[in-house]
């Protein structure tokens, strides 16, 4: 009965990032530069033996394979991979191999490349002038008025 009771012990250890994760990418706050950094974390998390795996250790492998049968293609995912190097506390800690790092940066740059140039009628390319600022122009009728009945 021990046995049991330390067996289920370690199979809820190994499961609660699952719930960390499942919680962080269900979260209002939650961005998509979330889930190349979590989907990583949850593989090297699973990737890790210890001698307290032993009974789990069939279960870490197949959650592992779930991961990289589902999870596989995330890394070649425009929106993930540029949204995980633009996010300051990501950039490219996270990618799986230099390789995807590199081949998220070269994405990066070619995007940089396209939103900066414009191609003219004539093939010739100009960077885009940023736009002017419009002043700020505040009126007083713009202020709200505060009643002294409201209570607030």
């Amino acid at each position: 009965m021990a046995n049991q009771w330390a067996l289920l012990e370690k199979t809820t250890n190994c499961l609660e990032p699952f719930e960390e994760f499942t919680r962080k990418v269900s979260s209002a706050t939650s961005s998509t530069a979330d889930v190349v950094p979590s989907v990583t974390v949850l593989k090297r998390l699973l990737s890790m033996e210890t001698e307290a795996d032993s009974g789990i250790k069939t279960m870490k492998r197949m959650l592992l394979e779930a991961i990289d049968k589902r999870f596989s293609t995330v890394e070649d995912e425009p929106l993930y991979v540029l949204s995980t190097l633009l996010d300051p506390r990501h950039k490219d800690r996270f990618f799986t191999s230099a390789d995807s790092a590199n081949r998220g940066k070269d994405a990066l740059a070619k995007e940089l490349e396209e939103d900066v140039r414009t191609t003219t009628a004539d093939g010739a390319s100009t960077a885009l002038e940023p736009p002017g600022k419009a002043p700020r122009v505040e009126t007083a009728a713009a202020t709200p008025s505060r009643s002294s009945s409201s209570g607030f």
